[in-house]
């Protein structure tokens, strides 16, 4: 029983794997590829998020 539930794990996976990295005919590009090119303003957007939420934090201590 345990390795048919290792062979079928193995097998989501690969099908996971293919998915993510097939290009598609419409502009040549996987999913992976998106989230790459994505990542670096969801990084900026994460970074700013946090400075405003520590500046926000900083101001209602300093009111109490």
């Amino acid at each position: 029983m345990e390795l048919l539930k290792y062979a079928f794990w193995s097998a989501a996976s690969v099908f996971v794997l293919h998915y993510l990295t097939k290009k598609r005919l419409m502009d040549g590009k996987s999913v992976v590829d998106d989230v790459i090119e994505k990542t670096p303003k969801i990084v900026k957007e994460v970074n700013t998020l946090s400075r405003n939420i520590k500046m926000d934090y900083q101001q209602t201590v300093g009111l109490y």
